[in-house]
């Protein structure tokens, strides 16, 4: 067998006098030299914008999801179980394809918030105390889908599809 002084291993000169410290520099070197080449890019409001616009898209297309679906979604007939089963199969996907990939920000985390609070509520009605009809709190809604909401999906979606990068 062959005595190297240096090899390059996944893009490591890798040699017998060096220290991993030195291996360490070097990477954080290399990264460096990448953010400046797309440091632009990582802050422009355009990306945020165009992660904002394809939100608004998703929710649209969730409100044509659920418009296609309202009959069963509003029938007396059909469980709450089953509703929220026809919701999370049919119409949380629609709105989130795509989610893995998003960065999303304040705004974009409460328009998807509420676009899932009002299928809910539509989903729901109100509920009777007394005389009175009256519309159900984020609480109960919370409640209602054992705290995991949108977000919370589409958090788990990303880390899924990290695991899979």
């Amino acid at each position: 067998m062959k005595d190297l002084s240096s090899f390059k291993y996944l893009g490591n000169v890798i040699q017998k006098e060096r220290r991993i410290s030195e291996y360490v520099k070097d990477r954080i070197q290399v990264g460096n030299r990448a953010y400046a080449a797309n440091h632009h890019m990582l802050k422009s409001k355009i990306i945020k914008k165009r992660i904002s616009e394809c939100v608004k898209d998703r929710i649209q297309v969730g409100n044509r999801a659920y418009a296609a679906n309202h009959h069963m979604l509003n029938s007396k007939i059909i469980e709450r179980s089953a509703k929220m089963q026809i919701y999370k199969m049919l119409i949380r996907p629609v709105v989130t394809y795509g989610s893995e990939t998003w960065t999303l920000i304040k705004s974009d985390e409460n328009m998807l918030r509420i676009f899932e609070r009002k299928i809910l509520h539509k989903m729901y009605g109100p509920i009777p105390e007394g005389d009175i009809w009256r519309i159900r709190n984020n609480e109960e809604m919370n409640r209602s889908i054992n705290g995991k909401d949108v977000l919370k999906f589409i958090k788990a979606q990303t880390i899924r599809w990290l695991g899979h990068v």
